[in-house]
């Protein structure tokens, strides 16, 4: 996920960058997972409510938590870089 990363924080913390690369390919396999589990076991219209609602409702919330939490973390190292 470095190279769609700002510069910013490529050079801050791009430890967190390649830990949330690997969240993310874990949170799209189990999402993967539970479309074929709720396909083979659930009718049309609860597999249509899962992609719908969780499948997508989890890629925005991942999303949401890394935004904020990069936000947060390169803050607080910007800061202390200064104070050093």
């Amino acid at each position: 996920m470095l190279r769609y990363m700002p510069p910013i924080v490529v050079q801050t913390i791009p430890e967190y960058v390649t830990l949330a690369g690997y969240a993310w390919a874990a949170l799209m396999f189990a999402i993967g997972a539970g479309t074929i589990a709720v396909a083979a076991t659930g009718d049309v219209r609860l597999w249509a409510a899962y992609v719908t609602a969780v499948a997508a409702g989890l890629k925005i919330a991942a999303f949401a938590v890394q935004y904020v939490l990069f936000r947060i973390i390169v803050t607080s190292r910007l800061r202390a870089a200064a104070r050093a």
